[in-house]
């Protein structure tokens, strides 16, 4: 079961720099990815056989690159920039927070069968 991981040294959380807003997103990224690993494993272990499974490994992973790809475009607008980060993890923060919703949304509908 893959596992939502960050690479990035957590900065402090702060509105009043860049760095610090990017810091701020990065906290708001750690906790929606904990949320993220939580419910990736409530949905995987309610997945009737290992074909399931292995179609849920591989969507996830998917997730992953597309968010990763998503974010890196979107970040190319202020490219080279000190805003350029600050796009990517609010980009990150965003896609997170939808995926949150897909993965409730899915375990809800475990749960009515």
């Amino acid at each position: 079961m893959p596992v939502v991981t960050e690479t990035f040294a957590l900065l402090p959380c702060s509105k009043a720099t860049t760095t610090g807003l990017e810091g701020c997103a990065e906290h708001r990224i750690l906790t929606l990815d904990q949320r993220i690993n939580v419910l990736r494993h409530q949905v995987f272990t309610r997945l009737f056989d290992d074909a399931a499974k292995r179609r849920f490994i591989r969507a996830e992973v998917s997730w992953s690159k597309f968010r990763r790809s998503t974010c890196l475009s979107d970040s190319d607008v202020n490219e080279g920039g000190s805003l350029a980060p600050v796009d990517f993890a609010n980009c990150a923060v965003r896609l997170d927070q939808q995926h949150v919703a897909d993965l409730t949304a899915l375990l809800a509908s475990y749960a009515s069968h």
